[in-house]
């Protein structure tokens, strides 16, 4: 292999394997709670949680043009639409 190589194969490799345990640890964690809840619950759960987010959202404005002075705050909102 051209020098170098040995290096990026070993970083691919290792960012694949924290990938893969990154999402079976969440995979648990989420498996443990629907059990801990019931599905249906966990369903409601996970909807409210995710209209919570979405008013926080709501309330969060972005600055356009960063960088420019005087420039209006711009709202996040239409990025959920």
């Amino acid at each position: 292999m051209p020098d170098g190589w040995d290096a990026a194969v070993l970083l691919a490799g290792t960012l694949c394997l924290e990938m893969v345990l990154g999402f079976t640890a969440f995979g648990v964690v989420s498996g443990e709670i629907q059990i801990w809840l019931g599905y249906q619950h966990l369903f409601i759960y996970i909807l409210v949680s995710s209209i919570l987010a979405l008013a926080l959202v709501k309330l969060i404005s972005i600055r356009g043009g960063a960088g420019q002075t005087g420039a209006e705050p711009a709202s996040a909102w239409h990025m959920c639409g």
